[in-house]
């Protein structure tokens, strides 16, 4: 039953996260250990390298996040430059897997896409040793 009632949340939690419906240009998985203290480092990171890039953050609750990873601790993260969505990145639903997606959009080029994926991504490596596919 509570599987159940995840599920039936998820595409609550996505649509209130202006999930659309494009493809990403690139997409990232790695294995994570998710404790309370790595997401704090990812929360952490992503927030510091979005102000290098003067990109809007929006962090889901992580109590809400967790309730769909059953009892991990668990976050969503994306990052908007203007209106327009640029990143996301989470464990929501699974736990023990982070993933990134990145968006190209009208102001934010496919290069600067990868550079921004890759600053969080050695960063990452850096800091929690998380390797990307």
């Amino acid at each position: 039953m509570k599987k159940f009632i995840q599920l039936a949340l998820l595409p609550i939690f996505l649509f209130s996260c202006n999930a659309e419906s494009i493809s990403p240009n690139f997409h990232y998985t790695a294995s994570f250990s998710p404790s309370k203290a790595n997401v704090d480092v990812v929360e952490s990171l992503v927030t510091d390298v979005s102000s290098n890039w003067n990109l809007r953050v929006v962090k889901k609750d992580r109590s809400q996040m967790k309730l769909l990873t059953e009892d991990q601790e668990a976050f969503f993260i994306a990052l908007y430059q203007e209106e327009k969505h640029v990143l996301s990145i989470t464990n929501a639903g699974v736990g023990t897997s982070i993933s990134m997606s990145l968006y190209a959009i009208d102001n934010f080029s496919i290069v600067q896409v990868e550079q921004l994926g890759r600053e969080i991504r050695d960063g990452l490596l850096k800091e929690l040793s998380i390797k990307f596919n």
